[in-house]
């Protein structure tokens, strides 16, 4: 037997050893079909580009923060919150946020449209909508958010982040990756969160950024994926909140929803948290927009 037949033995053998232990550490389930992908993945070991210490580093205006729903609409002292509407957008993107995150759901046709929920979006366009299966593109577009506000399409959607090439879309309710990629066209800005391993690689395949939900950060530092999004209640277990450190510290990147709150935002920032979603922070005059009481970690 030749040397390079040795070789290639013993490399084919270190192959399913490591293969063996890789699928020993999750489900089999999670995957589905997305093994040597995930394997391939792990073994670039990719950084996160928005973390300060990773190779492929793109400096953002603003990278901290994250405009949650497009970001609270604040009229006479009271904040409308989770709106998702063309206003919150335009104002977000006024006052410098790089990042907008806007919950996305599908119409009864399947086209794409700003909404936390069926539920949530006929509660605030007076009620008549149906409340537990989608409204038609017709209804979204006749309605309005709060009686003031106008409802975002994907067309909208589309246009306004095409006229805008340095802002990101951060989504996470919509898992039709296919509807995201073929109705916005700019899908090397949209993060998305999802919630499983076999979302991730499946995100990651059709040129998404995707955010493992999660606030197991020893398994996305394991699998070497590059971006988590995490509930801020994760950095106050001081067990989580040394892996977090070690992980944003290693190139990754954690996106912690949420906090208005100017402390808890300075503590974490860079060393355990990479972004923070918000709702009242103002990223300018870096202050919650309301009254201390309002300006909460959640």
């Amino acid at each position: 037997m030749t040397k390079r037949v040795v070789a290639r033995l013993s490399f084919l053998t270190l192959g399913v050893v490591c293969l063996s232990l890789y699928m020993d550490s999750i489900p089999i389930k999670e995957l589905k079909g997305y093994t040597p992908y995930a394997l391939y993945l792990q073994a670039k070991n990719e950084q996160c580009p928005f973390n300060a210490q990773a190779k492929n580093f793109s400096p953002l205006p603003n990278r901290h923060f994250i405009a949650h729903a497009g970001g609270a609409i604040i009229e006479n002292g009271k904040p409308f919150t989770y709106t998702n509407s063309k206003e919150a957008l335009l104002q977000s993107i006024a006052e410098g946020f790089s990042f907008i995150e806007l919950d996305l759901m599908l119409d009864s046709s399947g086209g794409i449209f700003g909404a936390h929920d069926y539920e949530h979006f006929s509660s605030i366009t007076g009620g008549s909508l149906p409340k537990d299966s989608p409204p038609s593109k017709e209804q979204i577009l006749s309605s309005k958010i709060h009686n003031h506000f106008t409802p975002l399409v994907a067309e909208s959607i589309a246009e306004i982040f095409l006229a805008n090439p340095r802002i990101y879309l951060v989504t996470d309710k919509l898992n039709d990756f296919s509807a995201i990629t073929s109705q916005l066209p700019f899908i090397d800005r949209i993060l998305v969160e999802v919630f499983s391993l076999r979302d991730y690689y499946k995100a990651k395949r059709l040129g998404l950024l995707p955010m493992l939900s999660t606030s197991d950060i020893a398994l996305a530092k394991s699998l070497k994926i590059p971006m988590v999004a995490t509930h801020t209640s994760m950095l106050k277990d001081p067990t989580k909140l040394k892996l977090a450190r070690e992980y944003i510290a290693q190139g990754g990147c954690i996106m912690a929803f949420s906090s208005n709150e100017k402390s808890f935002i300075q503590t974490h920032l860079e060393a355990s948290a990479t972004m923070f979603y918000t709702d009242y922070f103002d990223i300018n005059a870096n202050k919650c927009k309301l009254e201390e009481e309002m300006c909460k970690t959640y």
